[in-house]
């Protein structure tokens, strides 16, 4: 299956995710991502421990008001290069599998790449889905042993913040775990929707033959 720009006869509306508009599931995933937060952070620690045997954090701090303001700057460009290389990698695989280029944008709620008009292959989208985390992930330990020690607090923090605020797409992507394989997916921004053929099949499975055909 590809990525097509229309849905094929016989596919109707399955289900959808409106993450922006749904407080409640915002809130949810937010309470869940405290938990998960602590857990990234164990889980990228242990990596250094096990890379760069070597490496200890400081013990002791002495921070004054310009020491203060460079802290919190790093620590804003740290979140704002995370969401930017976070979104650009979504874009990457939205350009990959439709052959155009992706939308992208910014909120004051969040900010997202998208596809308008092109229905993804359940397959291309759980690729999509996943990517940001994995990649980045596995990128940010494979350096550890080669950057500075200077460098790893900040390293540390960047790939912790991007795994936790992947929350988002890991529940997008166990949403669509459960619902039938010639699934196709259409990203909206803040609106994930998903067609199936499933209702089609009490006149056979023509076009389900058809799709795999392609």
């Amino acid at each position: 299956m590809r990525a097509v720009t229309q849905l094929p006869q016989g596919y109707e509306k399955l289900g959808e995710v409106q993450l922006a508009k749904n407080k409640g599931l915002l809130i949810g995933l937010n309470l869940a991502a405290l938990p998960l937060l602590v857990g990234w952070a164990w889980l990228f620690g242990y990596a250094v421990h096990v890379l760069v045997p070597g490496f200890t954090l400081p013990t002791e701090y002495t921070i004054d008001l310009r020491g203060l303001v460079g802290l919190v700057g790093m620590f804003v460009g740290i979140i704002v290069g995370v969401i930017l290389v976070h979104e650009a990698i979504h874009g990457v695989f939205f350009w990959v599998f439709s052959g155009q280029r992706p939308v992208f944008g910014i909120t004051w709620k969040y900010a997202y790449a998208s596809a308008p008009g092109w229905y993804f292959p359940r397959g291309q989208y759980l690729i999509i889905g996943l990517a940001p985390l994995v990649l980045i992930s596995l990128v940010g330990v494979l350096i550890l042993p080669v950057i500075p020690y200077a460098a790893i607090p900040g390293l540390l923090i960047g790939l912790t913040l991007n795994a936790t605020g992947a929350i988002g797409d890991l529940y997008i992507v166990g949403s669509l775990l459960f619902v039938p394989r010639h699934t196709l997916i259409l990203d909206q921004k803040d609106q994930i929707t998903w067609y199936s053929p499933v209702l089609a099949r009490k006149t056979g499975d023509m076009v389900l033959d058809e799709i795999s055909n392609e």
